[in-house]
């Protein structure tokens, strides 16, 4: 960082206030814990763009860009499973009385929506980080089965 900024010719102050903004915005991005990659990638790429503009190397953008990006979702585990284990006990049947009942039983079938909607918010609330690479894995996966 401090050759980037030291070693610098020239620096165009304007463009270097005009990061401070982006940055800014990362920050605020992360207090308020947004999750979406795209909202990371757009002021990433504009923060990019105005540090290379202002003459310090572009690479200082991506040290900064990934300081902001969240390292740890909004749904931890043991919330997690405090609330899954709170609405097991619904399927709590006397013995060989449950069987296919959570189509039969309208509070079964509720409990099991539920459970299956804590599953999904938890996995949409993990880190960008993580969700880019499940979603590129598959990609590099294939990209290996072509070679």
């Amino acid at each position: 960082m401090v050759i980037a900024l030291f070693y610098t010719k020239s620096i165009v102050w304007s463009s270097l206030g005009v990061s401070v903004l982006f940055l800014l915005g990362l920050a605020i991005a992360n207090r308020l814990w947004v999750r979406s990659t795209l909202v990371y990638a757009i002021l990433g790429l504009g923060l990019w763009y105005t540090i290379l503009g202002s003459g310090i190397h572009a690479t200082v953008a991506g040290v900064i860009v990934a300081m902001f990006i969240p390292a740890r979702g909004r749904y931890d585990t043991d919330t997690f499973l405090k609330n899954v284990s709170k609405n097991l006990h619904a399927f709590d049947c006397e013995s060989d009385s449950c069987g296919y009942s959570i189509l039969l039983n309208r509070t079964h079938l509720n409990k099991v929506k539920y459970l299956d909607n804590c599953a999904k918010s938890y996995v949409l609330t993990t880190q960008p980080g993580q969700a880019q690479r499940q979603r590129l894995s598959k990609f590099c996966i294939l990209s290996s089965m072509i070679k």
